[in-house]
């Protein structure tokens, strides 16, 4: 279905038109969006000198606007392909960053650095696979209205 959506409403669509949109989409809805205990958690991270990662199914067109904002090590999302002419198709390049995927790009993207204490955050059953590789992972529950551990690696 996300492959449809994209496909109908951005192919053709010049990737330099629709990075000014999630540029705008960035500043004025996704603000809008977070969580205030998301965020605490992200800036404690930050303070402790933590590399951070944002790991999505959400588009690169509009995320890594934000994740420069938010002074984020590195995005791990999906994206869509383009042409060489540089108009996008509307189809997704390589996978949807989606449950599995996403540790896939994590182990990818952490290949050769030093093993440390991760952490992750999710509040989708797309984000398990991901909580579930981590060191300490949460998982936000509405019922509690907090992060909740999910899953401790021994």
């Amino acid at each position: 279905a996300k492959q449809m959506v994209l496909k109908q409403f951005l192919s053709g669509y010049h990737v330099d038109e629709l990075l000014s949109l999630g540029e705008r989409f960035s500043e004025e809805v996704i603000p809008t969006m977070l969580r205030p205990e998301g965020m605490e958690k992200l800036r404690w991270h930050q303070q402790q000198g933590h590399e951070c990662v944002l790991v999505s199914a959400s588009l690169d067109i509009y995320l890594e606007s934000w994740a420069r904002k938010e002074r984020l090590t590195a995005v791990l999302c999906t994206s869509l392909k383009k042409k060489n002419n540089g108009d996008v198709t509307g189809e997704i390049e390589g996978e949807n960053c989606y449950g599995e995927e996403k540790v896939r790009r994590i182990k990818g993207w952490h290949k050769g650095k030093p093993a440390k204490n991760t952490y992750a955050y999710g509040d989708t059953s797309g984000d398990l696979p991901m909580i579930k590789s981590a060191r300490q992972g949460y998982l936000w529950t509405k019922q509690e209205n907090r992060f909740v551990a999910n899953h401790r690696a021994s």
